[in-house]
C-alpha cells in the first residue's frame, strides 16, 4: 500500500470553550475548559493516519523551544516518521489561541512571525522518499512563501516520481482567485475545500459550481467538503455527493483535516472515490459528539466504531432494498404470500451482493471509529 508525506504546519494551540464575545466588554469571563494541545493541519493529518494504522512522513517547520519539543514529541509518541522535521533557531513554534463558541464555530489568533507563517521551499526535500505514493499539501494560503508558482515546482517534482498529489486549503489571504492558482491546481491530483473557501475563491455559491471552476483550473479531482452536509466529489467521469452523519456540532477544530485524512486513508488502501468521501466524512463528524455524551472512555470507542458503521449500512441497505424487481413481488403476494416471504424470498437472496460490498466497507469504518475514538 502506498505511504504517504503531509506538508503543512505542526503548532502549539490553546483551545478555549466556550469563550464569548463578553470578554472583550467585561475584561473576564469564566470558561469551561482551556486546553494546550498540539496542532496544525500537517499534524493533524499526520496524527489521524497515523492512528489509522499508517507510517507518515510530516514535513514541517519548529523552533528550537519548549513548544517545538512538544510537537516533536507527540511525533514519537504517535509512531509519526521525524525525518523531514526541519528546525529553525531565531523563529519560535507557532501557538494559536482557538476561540471556540457554544455553537462550535471557532476563531483564531494567530502569531504571523512564528513557523506557522515561515514554511518556505527550502524545507521540502528536493526528491521524496521512495515509499511515498502519495504526497499531500495541508493548506494551500498558510505560508506566504509558498505562492502558485513554487506550489507548482514542488507538486511537478513530486508527479515526476509517480506520485499522486493532493492539497488542501485555508480561506485566501490576498483576495486570490481560482484563476490566479491555475498553475499549482494543475499539477493536483485531488484538490480539497470547504465551501467557504471555495466560494472566495471561485466566487460561485454551490458546491457543484465550486467544483467545476476547480476542474477548469486544472485539478483532477474536487472534494468540496460541505459541513453537516458531507462532501461533493467531481472529477471527469462522476459526480456526486455524499450525505454526513447526523451529529450535533461541539467543535469543529481539526474536523477538515480528519476528513483529509481519512479521505487519504482510503486513497492509500486503493478504494474507489465514494469510499474515500465516506472514510473522510467519518473521521470528521462523530467523535467530538460521543465524548460529550459518554465521556473519555471505553463505551466511545466502542459506540464510535458501531455507530460510523451502521448509519451508513442502513441507508445503503434500505435504499438497495427499494430497488427490488416489484414484478418478482407482485409474484409472491399473487401466490397469497406476505411481507415476510418477500423479504425472505426476493428482496434479501436478490440482495446479497450488496450486503456482502456494504459488510466490506463497514468493516473499515467501524476500524476508523474505533481510532478516532481512541485518539480522542
Amino acid at each position: 500500500m502506498k505511504n504517504i508525506m503531509i506538508i503543512g504546519a505542526a503548532i502549539g494551540d490553546v483551545l478555549v470553550y466556550p469563550a464569548s464575545p463578553e470578554v472583550f466588554a467585561s475584561g473576564s469571563h469564566p470558561a469551561g475548559e482551556i486546553l494546550l494541545s498540539t496542532g496544525g493541519d500537517g499534524l493533524n493529518e499526520a496524527t489521524v493516519l497515523a492512528g489509522l494504522g499508517k507510517d507518515p512522513y510530516l514535513c514541517t517547520l519548529l523552533g528550537r523551544d519548549q513548544m517545538g519539543e512538544l510537537v516533536t514529541a507527540h511525533c514519537q509518541t504517535r509512531g509519526i516518521r521525524q525525518d523531514f522535521l526541519r528546525y529553525e533557531e531565531d523563529i519560535s513554534t507557532g501557538l494559536n489561541v482557538v476561540l471556540v463558541q457554544e455553537n462550535g464555530e471557532r476563531s483564531f489568533l494567530t502569531n504571523p512571525s512564528s513557523t506557522l507563517r515561515n514554511l518556505r521551499p527550502c524545507h521540502i526535500p528536493e526528491i521524496f522518499p521512495q515509499d511515498v505514493g502519495i504526497l499531500c499539501l495541508a493548506s494551500i494560503f498558510v505560508s506566504p512563501w509558498l505562492g502558485s508558482q513554487e506550489l507548482a515546482e514542488i507538486f511537478a517534482r513530486a508527479k515526476m516520481q509517480g506520485i499522486t498529489v493532493c492539497a488542501d486549503m485555508t480561506k485566501r489571504k490576498q483576495g486570490e482567485t481560482a484563476w490566479d492558482m491555475k498553475e499549482a491546481f494543475s499539477k493536483v491530483d485531488y484538490l480539497f475545500a470547504n465551501r467557504e473557501e471555495g466560494q472566495l475563491l471561485t466566487g460561485r455559491e454551490e458546491p457543484e459550481e465550486i467544483a467545476e471552476v476547480f476542474l477548469e483550473c486544472g485539478a483532477g479531482c474536487a472534494v468540496i467538503k460541505n459541513g453537516e452536509k458531507g462532501c461533493y466529489i467531481k472529477n471527469e467521469k462522476e459526480a456526486f455527493a455524499i450525505p454526513g452523519f447526523s451529529v450535533d456540532c461541539v467543535d469543529t477544530t481539526g474536523a477538515g483535516d480528519s476528513f483529509c485524512a481519512g479521505f487519504l486513508y482510503g486513497l492509500s488502501e486503493e478504494k474507489d472515490l465514494y469510499t474515500c468521501g465516506l472514510y473522510g466524512n467519518a473521521c470528521g463528524a462523530l467523535a467530538p459528539l460521543l465524548i460529550v455524551w459518554l465521556g473519555s472512555n471505553m463505551k466511545t470507542i466502542v459506540l464510535a466504531g458501531i455507530s460510523v458503521a451502521v448509519f451508513g449500512a442502513i441507508m445503503n441497505l434500505y435504499t438497495g432494498f427499494c430497488e427490488t424487481d416489484p414484478d418478482k413481488l407482485k409474484l409472491i403476494r399473487t401466490f397469497g404470500g406476505a411481507k415476510k416471504d418477500e423479504l425472505l424470498k426476493v428482496i434479501l437472496p436478490g440482495s446479497v451482493p450488496l450486503i456482502l460490498s456494504v459488510m466490506k466497507v463497514n468493516i473499515g469504518l467501524s476500524l476508523i471509529g474505533i481510532v478516532i475514538g481512541e485518539m480522542i
